[in-house]
């Protein structure tokens, strides 16, 4: 769950060893804060870039606000963030309500998405 996006510097969702993944720090720079998606979903497909990256895996793909993971991780990934969004749910000291939705509001600095297709990963895992 990316800092910017409802993880803070400190709390109980900071150190959380749940939710995280090894991962290539160019790969993982180029993913940033963007959704979990198939591209197209928010942005034009003609935007959309495969593989995500020079390091990424060839199955990989992004687009200015979505990241679509190597098919081989995708469901643990689905996992990881359930666990975030039910495990955070505001009631710790400097921990937010973390939320997964396909409903996303640009004023909230809580929220990832994209739920559905989180669930889908999950299901084809």
């Amino acid at each position: 769950w990316p800092k910017s996006r409802g993880v803070g510097y400190e709390g109980a969702d900071f150190t959380d060893v749940h939710h995280l993944r090894p991962a290539d720090a160019n790969v993982n720079s180029a993913r940033g804060n963007k959704h979990f998606s198939e591209c197209g979903i928010a942005e034009d497909i003609s935007d959309c870039t495969t593989p995500a990256h020079s390091e990424a895996a060839a199955d990989t793909s992004a687009d200015p606000s979505s990241f679509l993971p190597p098919v081989s991780v995708r469901g643990d990934i689905a996992r990881a963030l359930f666990y975030m969004d039910l495990r955070y749910n505001g009631s710790g000291v400097d921990v937010l309500d973390l939320v997964l939705t396909d409903c996303l509001d640009p004023n909230e600095s809580n929220q990832l998405g994209y739920l559905s297709q989180l669930l889908k990963w999950h299901e084809q895992d």
